[in-house]
């Protein structure tokens, strides 16, 4: 090293014997900090929730998953939050004029009397297969919740109606059954199909 030319960190200024830094030298240096602060600051935008390394998170359409570095972090998959699902709805019903759909039927009386729309579905669903016109071969059970005479005429009574009223009234017929089910020890009606419905 020339003569004259201080090495000490705190000291390097130029002397006659020792040429400054050229300025492309530091031009360079100055690039070379730059590009690690704003690799730095990447890395640390990857860690933050918009950025995930969860195999569950949805790709984006323009990069597949196999292209997914692993074991890094890649700044070109960005993960969006999956909705939850919403739950099936059950379906409302519109008009109450409607005697041509025993679901809407089903699912508005078993909110008017309180009842589980499901277990009222699967008890017709077991009896009746929603058969409007379904009739046990051994007994007088008919209907989409398989009244026998006798349960329906006291059914009727209770429920201020005509004793005379069909059970293939198909409104007439679900009320009844909703409201039967409604009642205390209601499902007992079923018994018999219950390792069907249960």
């Amino acid at each position: 090293m020339p003569r004259g030319c201080n090495t000490e960190l705190g000291n390097r200024l130029p002397t006659e014997n020792c040429k400054p830094v050229s300025r492309a030298i530091m031009k360079n240096l100055t690039l070379i900090v730059l590009f690690f602060v704003i690799t730095t600051v990447g890395l640390v935008f990857a860690k933050s929730p918009v950025f995930s390394e969860d195999e569950n998170a949805t790709d984006s359409p323009t990069l597949p998953l196999e292209n997914r570095q692993k074991g890094g972090y890649d700044l070109r998959r960005v993960s969006f939050p999956t909705p939850a699902p919403e739950p099936p709805k059950t379906p409302e019903l519109e008009n109450l004029e409607n005697e041509t759909d025993p679901y809407y039927l089903l699912n508005h009386f078993s909110k008017e009397y309180g009842v589980d729309f499901e277990l009222a579905y699967r008890i017709v669903e077991c009896e009746s297969n929603f058969d409007r016109y379904a009739k046990n071969g051994s007994s007088s059970a008919e209907s989409f919740f398989q009244f026998i005479d006798k349960t329906f005429e006291e059914t009727m009574t209770k429920m201020n109606l005509p004793t005379s009223t069909s059970k293939f009234d198909m409104p007439i017929a679900i009320e009844a059954g909703v409201w039967l089910l409604s009642q205390e020890g209601g499902e007992s009606h079923w018994k018999s199909s219950e390792f069907c419905w249960l």
